[in-house]
């Protein structure tokens, strides 16, 4: 009894025991990583950085190639003043072998009728004495003939040394015929003499050596005169101004245009605008060597500006034997209190 009674009353004093099971407590969830955006920074600076050090490197280069290779500056000068130099020489030289064509074809078209050595000598001093007797072989110099005008006109390059130089030359045929007539109180027979003039146009092949000096290589050949351009010339054309600036403005021409035919500069001033380009009209001065005579016809236009007109002039002057000839201007007209010439030109077709 005393037994149950223990154990009944160690019983009561120890309590049970409380399960020692482990209770799993739930994961939180990893908050998320932030964007790795110094990755992209860093590869932006190490593109930047190669970007650098290449260019670093390239002048770097550059500079020691120079140093090598030495300043280019002086040679290039150099090579552009010797290019320049060679070009004045080329042109020296064309325009030498024009001149040198020239003088030759005004001693090829002069001659005196029975007179053949001598024009054979004077040919040779252009072409040698070969191609002149060449050219005076069988010649029968009954007539006379002279120049009376010679112009190099071009020059077509045949190769590095030879030329072909087109030369016209105005020649004066001189021809005697006999004739019978009275000569002083007797019956002498006397010679007729008549002159044709004729213009010509040759082609003269031409060597130089380069250094100055010419020769004519054959027989220059007779050719066309040159053609003239093919030209479509159009008239003015724009509104017209009124009458009464029209009757103005051709008063204040007819007395600018007998002052500038007849007298000096410091008497036209007083018909030019204020910014006019006085240096134009003086060089234009004819200084009394033909005479104005009158306005023969005027056409007036009205410009972009308000108190700008253009005026295109018809007039007629004499020249020193009194014979009439007419010329044309177009003349910009600037009006304020009165009509003044601000610019002049010979044209007054195609504006």
């Amino acid at each position: 009894m005393m037994q149950e009674n223990k154990i009944a009353k160690n019983s009561a004093k120890k309590p049970a025991k409380k399960s020692r099971q482990k209770v799993m407590k739930p994961k939180e969830p990893r908050p998320p990583k932030p964007p790795k955006r110094w990755n992209t920074n860093l590869r932006t600076m190490a593109v930047l950085r190669g970007i650098l050090i290449g260019g670093v490197i390239l002048l770097v280069g550059l500079g020691v190639w120079n140093v090598i290779k030495g300043d280019r500056t002086p040679q290039l000068r150099a090579e552009m003043k010797e290019t320049e130099q060679a070009l004045q020489t080329k042109v020296v030289l064309q325009s030498e072998a024009k001149a040198f064509a020239q003088d030759f074809i005004n001693h090829y078209v002069t001659y005196e009728g029975q007179q053949r050595d001598d024009y054979r000598r004077r040919l040779e001093r252009y072409c040698g004495a070969r191609l002149a007797a060449d050219i005076t072989e069988n010649l029968s110099l009954r007539e006379s003939a002279a120049a009376d005008y010679v112009q190099a006109l071009h020059l077509t390059e045949y190769s590095k040394n030879q030329y072909d130089i087109t030369v016209m030359a105005e020649v004066a045929y001189t021809k005697r015929a006999e004739a019978t007539r009275a000569v002083d109180s007797g019956n002498t027979a006397s010679p007729a003499v008549t002159t044709t003039k004729k213009t010509l146009y040759f082609i003269v092949p031409l060597y130089s050596d380069g250094n100055g000096k010419y020769i004519i290589e054959d027989i220059p050949r007779l050719t066309a005169p040159p053609e003239i351009a093919n030209y479509n010339r159009q008239e003015h054309s724009g509104e017209h101004a009124a009458d009464i600036d029209k009757n103005s403005a051709q008063h204040m021409l007819n007395d600018f245009l007998k002052t500038w035919y007849a007298e000096a500069q410091n008497k036209i001033d007083y018909y030019l605008a204020e910014d006019a380009d006085k240096t134009k009209f003086q060089e234009l001065l004819l200084h009394g060597s033909m005479d104005f005579v009158m306005i023969e016809s005027l056409a007036l236009y009205k410009t972009a500006l308000s108190n700008e007109y253009l005026a295109i002039v018809t007039i007629k002057t004499n020249d020193m034997n009194g014979t009439e000839i007419r010329q044309r201007f177009n003349i910009l007209l600037q009006k304020r209190d009165k009509f003044y010439a601000k610019d002049i030109n010979l044209r007054t077709y195609n504006l």
